[in-house]
């Protein structure tokens, strides 16, 4: 009996061997056939371990792994919940659990698994990595933001986290910062780097319209760098979602011939091309930049000729605008200008914009009359009228956006106007060509002798080094334009102002490095105030000065950066200039240059006062209250 008894237990040890032994060569061969991405055959490796081991769990991961593969993720999560149960101390399950949960769409899980695959290894750069792409599809921008910096810090060798912190920090309006990221990781230029970041963008943040810019241009290169069948669908995706639909099919085609050459499947093309030709029937967007549009209507200023200025936008692109019935000026990027006639009886505005699909828009603006009527004599009779022409910009496609100089130059222009009886052009966030069209419109304008005109800018500023130039940052100019056509040159600046007609100009600029806009950024401090006239010499002081052209300039700072100030508050240069305006010029309620310079001596950075192009000796720009 003892001898049976050892012949069995031999028996049965033998045979367990042979078990075990088996079930680790298909193991050893499912994890060849799933690096050589031979899925089906993996799985059926996988599965012939398991049913000689039920309870062996790199079967079960290795399986999971392999049904991810051929993305049938119910069965790799099936799987991979085995493996967890049959051994909760195996941080990588965690890990691939997560990974499935992510192609489920199911990211709060994805994201509770990879934080307890962090917990249990903190110094693990790749767990950061991929939770900061889940919280990516979370839109939980902070946290991309940390999870990638956490990745960096923790691997100093790796580029790939800053792909989804520039994305982040983008849609977190640091755009400068993210525009650095996203150079860091395109340091090596490669046709997967940029599908990659077209794609992240693509997925996960598809209605920022600046981002899909950037996304087209990198889909672009990695076509450019490798003709695919998958980088051309995701560029054709990406020209579809905003709105470039001829482009798109045609790229779409090309997409599924690529496939045929490479033999992969194109179902995914084939539903974009059919969802390309379906009919667009939505119309253009209509905005108005010039003249401010508030309270549900256009401020008109004065009657006769206005002049207005808008942008069209639509995603089939935009046929043609009419303001009043009468064609606009179109330009491609839908920006539009054209004149209206405002006559007395005038009460409302009509644009009409059709797109390239027959689909059109009009909108009324109602006129709200804003002209000042009085039939008190002019104080002196050598003042012409005064006008104001105000830019600001808070949003911005590219760089950071501002809080501040919106409200400042509402502020500004109500007190020019309430205090000092000027006529006020405001114009908000502008791009580019908007802003030169404004400009062109001035220098296209009749002024009388004695008119006075003052030209604010508030917004962001940049200086370029290797140019020696600053500029003007528009709505629209891009960080990555090192050509700097989309900006605005100070000196192009000083060139269009010089050239308008009138006679007496001075321009105030609240924007960083506005000091170069005089090139040898040298600061006229003014040395005291002239005597101050009796009232009975005021007639004679004004007739003096105005006698000189003017040209002149105040900014906010010189060759450096200004403070954007507080939220809610005025910018500490916009501040001290009401302060300015709202001293009415003292007893004789005229303000010459010195005294606004007095008032704006105290602030740091230190503004710059000087004189541009055809000032002549003893000019000044004075600003009569009522």
């Amino acid at each position: 009996m003892a001898k049976f008894s050892f012949s069995l237990a031999f028996f049965l040890l033998h045979n367990l061997h042979v078990v075990f032994s088996q079930v680790d060569d298909f193991i050893s061969s499912g994890k060849k056939q799933l690096a050589s991405k031979k899925y089906i055959e993996a799985i059926s490796d996988f599965g012939e371990a398991i049913r000689f081991n039920p309870k062996a769990t790199e079967a079960y991961y290795g399986r999971a792994m392999a049904y991810f593969g051929t993305q049938n993720y119910q069965r790799a999560l099936q799987d991979i919940q085995q493996a967890i149960g049959l051994d909760k101390s195996q941080t990588r399950f965690f890990a691939e659990r997560a990974k499935i949960y992510f192609a489920l769409r199911n990211y709060e899980k994805a994201v509770q698994d990879y934080s307890q695959a962090i917990f249990a290894e903190p110094q693990n750069a790749h767990y950061y990595h991929q939770r900061a792409i889940v919280r990516l599809a979370l839109q939980d921008y902070e946290g991309v933001n940390q999870d990638a910096e956490k990745a960096l810090n923790l691997d100093k060798t790796q580029t790939a986290p800053f792909a989804e912190q520039g994305i982040a920090l983008f849609m977190l309006n640091f755009k400068q910062e993210a525009q650095s990221c996203f150079d860091k990781f395109l340091d090596t230029p490669k046709a997967e780097k940029y599908a990659l970041l077209a794609e992240r963008i693509f997925e996960f943040t598809p209605k920022n319209t600046a981002l899909l810019q950037k996304a087209e241009q990198w889909i672009v290169r990695a076509v450019q760098m490798e003709d695919s069948y998958k980088h051309n669908f995701l560029y054709a995706s990406i020209l579809n979602l905003q709105g470039k639909q001829l482009a798109a099919l045609d790229v779409c085609q090309k997409a599924i011939s690529l496939a045929k050459k490479e033999n992969v499947g194109y179902e995914e093309a084939e539903k974009l091309l059919e969802k390309i030709s379906e009919v667009d029937d939505i119309p253009p967007v209509i905005t108005i930049v010039s003249p401010a549009v508030m309270r549900g209507g256009i401020i008109v200023s004065r009657e006769g000729e206005m002049s207005i200025i808008g942008k069209a936008t639509d995603e089939s692109g935009v046929k043609e605008v009419f303001i009043n019935g009468n064609p606009a000026r179109l330009f491609s990027n839908g920006d539009f200008n054209g004149i209206a006639l405002v006559k007395p009886d005038t009460k409302t505005l009509t644009i009409e914009a059709t797109d390239n699909k027959g689909n059109t828009e009009k909108v009324n603006f109602q006129v709200i009359k804003d002209v000042e009527k009085t039939t008190e004599s002019k104080r002196f009779k050598n003042v012409g009228k005064s006008y104001a022409l105000i830019f600001a910009t808070n949003t911005y496609e590219y760089w950071n956006n501002l809080t501040n100089p919106i409200p400042d130059a509402e502020a500004v222009a109500k007190d020019l106007k309430e205090i000092y009886s000027y006529e006020i052009d405001l114009v908000q966030d502008a791009t580019q060509n908007q802003i030169i069209l404004k400009l062109k419109e001035y220098l296209q304008k009749k002024f009388q002798p004695n008119d006075q005109l003052l030209i604010f800018f508030a917004g962001h500023g940049q200086y370029d080094e290797t140019f020696g130039e600053g500029y003007v940052v528009a709505k629209d100019s891009r960080l990555d334009d090192e050509a700097k056509s989309s900006y605005i040159s100070y000196s192009t600046l000083r060139t269009y102002i010089n050239n308008i007609q009138a006679k007496h100009i001075l321009l105030v600029m609240d924007v960083c490095f506005g000091g170069t806009f005089d090139p040898s950024l040298a600061s006229k401090n003014i040395r005291g105030l002239p005597p101050k006239p009796n009232d009975d010499d005021i007639e004679a002081f004004i007739q003096r000065k105005m006698q000189a052209r003017t040209r002149r300039y105040i900014t906010s700072g010189g060759k450096e950066y200004v403070s954007d100030g507080t939220p809610g508050m005025h910018s500490p240069f916009v501040r001290k200039f009401l302060e300015a305006l709202r001293s009415y010029g003292g007893k004789d309620k005229i303000i010459t240059l010195a005294e606004i310079m007095i008032h704006l001596e105290t602030i740091s950075p230190q503004p710059h006062y000087g004189e541009f192009g055809s000032n002549e000796p003893g000019s000044d720009f004075l600003l009569i209250a009522k």
